[in-house]
């Protein structure tokens, strides 16, 4: 009865907004993922090798590779409309990633 006199009284409440980008990148890669790459400046140059060994020190997965890293980090910036350049010098790899 309490929920029929408030539906009179306010009518109907709109759910809370799920973000679906947020849970198709989650899908997508981890939810570890998802909060390490929240921590990322966007314009900033990363050395690729050094933020994975970041990473994997607080990821759980034993067979996890650079190479997943650097796939994530696509499908990340994808997601959320940035651009992932990437670049080599010499033995080193880094990503930055910008506003498209």
């Amino acid at each position: 009865l309490k929920s029929v006199q408030y539906y009179l009284k306010h009518g109907l409440k709109k759910a809370k907004v799920i973000n679906t980008i947020t849970k198709k990148i989650i899908l997508e890669t981890s939810q570890e993922f998802y909060e390490f790459v929240q921590g990322l400046e966007i314009g900033v140059e990363y050395d690729t090798k050094v933020e994975f060994e970041k990473f994997i020190e607080n990821c759980e997965s034993v067979n996890f590779h650079q190479r997943t890293f650097t796939k994530w980090l696509s499908i990340y910036c994808s997601y959320k409309n940035l651009y992932l350049k990437k670049r080599k010098s010499g033995v080193k790899n880094y990503f930055t990633m910008n506003k498209k």
